[in-house]
């Protein structure tokens, strides 16, 4: 109730050409903001620097992170970047996305620094070329929560720890739109204590598309671009978790593009109440992960303890 309060009361991103402002807001303990960003490059390929520049007046600080969503899908590094605040102050980094043409979304994830506080958040995100829109936003769950995520429907991810073998299976629905297309997407996984992560087409009768194998000591941090036949409509994409036998982690994604939206999902990891985060269901479920990359490692050790705290 309080995150559909909060929604209401504050306005969406108010943009101009090459500049988006975000109104005052404030993320509370546990949870954060997930705003949709678009910057269109035009019809001739060219990189955008973007620079965030936020403020904050919390003693808890900020946490900001800029999701270059296609980024991830295409396998193209950097993806992401990230700045904080500890304390009052101004979180100010900039990010270059690759050269391309066209309008390309970015998410904007901003949270406390700290835990046991709120943090309120103004400020701007600027593109040095083309235009800059500002989307819809939610509220969202945050990095520190276990489970399945899926921000704005552009992504989803599922994290979980787990004391003794892993066995995790879920399923996530897409919607491939009216027109018959072929989906290649960025399947990500990371993690201890794994033997491997599958990922099976359960509409063309469940079909296994492509696997991610740990190391022999059940380390694992890969991806790998995969390919679903040509469909239309609502597509139904399943993917398990096999454990080694010993406790560990672990952390997948299915970093969309092409329009291909995540709309729904059951199984392992989905919120119990409201949805995980897609397009049409709105604030509650969300979450702020996004990938690994230079990122979520540390954030991902950091958290580790409390969630086996949690679980036991």
């Amino acid at each position: 109730m309080r995150a559909l309060i909060l929604l209401a009361l504050f306005a969406l991103p108010l943009a101009a050409q090459g500049v988006v402002t975000y109104p005052s807001h404030n993320a509370s303990p546990g949870y954060c903001w997930v705003f949709e960003l678009h910057v269109d490059h035009g019809t001739s390929p060219a990189a955008a620097t973007l620079t965030v520049s936020l403020n904050t007046n919390s003693s808890h600080g900020l946490r900001a992170r800029l999701v270059d969503v296609h980024a991830h899908a295409n396998q193209i590094s950097p993806a992401e970047a990230m700045g904080t605040r500890s304390g009052w102050g101004s979180v100010v980094f900039q990010f270059i996305t690759p050269s391309r043409a066209g309008s390309h979304p970015l998410l904007l994830i901003v949270q406390p620094l700290t835990p046991g506080g709120p943090s309120d958040c103004a400020g701007t995100v600027s593109s040095d070329i083309g235009t800059a829109t500002g989307g819809g936003k939610q509220y969202a769950r945050a990095i520190e929560y276990d489970g399945l995520t899926m921000p704005m429907g552009y992504y989803a991810t599922f994290r979980g720890v787990f004391a003794t073998q892993a066995g995790y299976s879920t399923t996530v629905q897409l919607d491939f739109g009216p027109t018959p297309r072929a989906l290649t997407f960025n399947f990500e996984g990371s993690g201890t204590g794994l033997d491997e992560i599958r990922v099976s087409d359960v509409t063309g009768g469940n079909v296994l598309l492509n696997t991610l194998t740990a190391g022999p000591t059940g380390a694992m941090a890969t991806s790998s671009l995969t390919t679903t036949p040509s469909y239309s409509g609502t597509v139904q994409l399943r993917v398990e978790v096999q454990g080694d036998g010993s406790m560990g982690d672990v952390f997948w994604a299915l970093w969309l593009k092409d329009g291909v939206l995540a709309t729904g999902a059951t199984g392992d990891g989905v919120p119990t109440v409201g949805n995980p985060g897609g397009k049409s269901g709105g604030g509650g479920g969300g979450g702020c992960a996004a990938g690994p990359g230079p990122f979520a490692a540390p954030l991902l050790a950091v958290c580790l303890p409390a969630l086996r705290r949690r679980r036991k």
